[in-house]
């Protein structure tokens, strides 16, 4: 499973003791002519780690942390 096109969707809260933030990344999966890629969400609260809304588990690896690092580097919005 790899993740790519990182994109920060909002964020909840209004301090950093409550701030929840939502994105979406894409989701490759599978080799060579059955590659399929689709569009997940991701949630994370502040200082904790990313997980699939959508199922509950955590993303792999640090691949939403690092998507993330070099999204706030890009946009200088919080994740």
């Amino acid at each position: 499973m790899k993740l790519s096109n990182f994109s920060l969707d909002r964020r909840t809260g209004d301090s950093f003791s409550n701030y929840i933030f939502y994105a979406s990344v894409d989701v490759t999966t599978g080799i060579l002519f059955w590659k399929k890629t689709e569009r997940k969400e991701i949630c994370r609260k502040y200082g904790d780690t990313w997980f699939f809304v959508d199922t509950g588990k955590y993303t792999p690896e640090f691949q939403a942390e690092e998507l993330a690092r070099t999204w706030t580097a890009q946009t200088g919005q919080m994740t």
